[in-house]
């Protein structure tokens, strides 16, 4: 398979290669004129290559505001355990645009995961008002807010959040967790992701 498609590229006029590295084979494709940097990073993050796309992105989120590079830069800090780090580019980036809800909620994140539980609050719930429908952002602050003993504040970012994927399976734990207050349609639900109803 990684053989074919690498011909594929190839045949369209890619410079293609297979590369066996630490054990694992990869099929790498690089178009003849070259890749713009921004595209080549964010394909390095796409694939999980954070240790390689880091140097580069620090680099970019000195030279520019761009508000992707410097979200991808802050994601990218946190998913290494950088997590004091990863708040000053996150918080750039939703400096520079206000509107970049997926920011705020890595920002939201990185606090939660710093134990700073309101900061974490305040900027999830920025983020829930932009994207009211967003299945991450609704999951997080609803489990954010369960976390803080606020179950009944919680119930409707988890039921946003199972609106727009009935099948989460992390949205109906968190529906689960005060078993008192959930509401019986959720129980068939539950029951077939193998959660326990008390």
């Amino acid at each position: 398979m990684l053989l074919t498609l690498t011909t594929q590229y190839a045949a369209k006029g890619y410079s293609a290669a297979i590369v066996v590295q630490d054990g694992h084979v990869f099929g790498v494709a690089v178009p003849q004129e070259g890749v713009e940097p921004k595209q080549y990073l964010l394909g390095l993050l796409e694939h999980r290559f954070l240790e390689d796309a880091l140097p580069a992105l620090e680099i970019m989120a000195e030279m520019t505001n761009d508000p992707e590079i410097l979200y991808n830069y802050g994601v990218c800090l946190s998913e290494m355990n950088r997590v004091e780090e990863s708040v000053s580019p996150l918080q750039a980036c939703v400096e520079e645009a206000p509107d970049y809800a997926h920011a705020h909620a890595a920002l939201g994140f990185s606090f939660i995961k710093l134990g700073q539980l309101d900061k974490a609050e305040s900027v999830l719930r920025d983020a829930a008002k932009q994207l009211p429908d967003d299945l991450w952002i609704n999951r997080n602050l609803g489990g954010l807010l369960a976390k803080r003993g606020k179950h009944e504040e919680a119930k409707p970012f988890f039921e946003r959040a199972l609106a727009a994927n009935p099948q989460d399976v992390a949205t109906l734990y968190g529906l689960a967790l005060p078993s008192s207050t959930l509401p019986v349609r959720f129980w068939p639900e539950i029951r077939t992701c193998g959660l326990r109803i008390q």
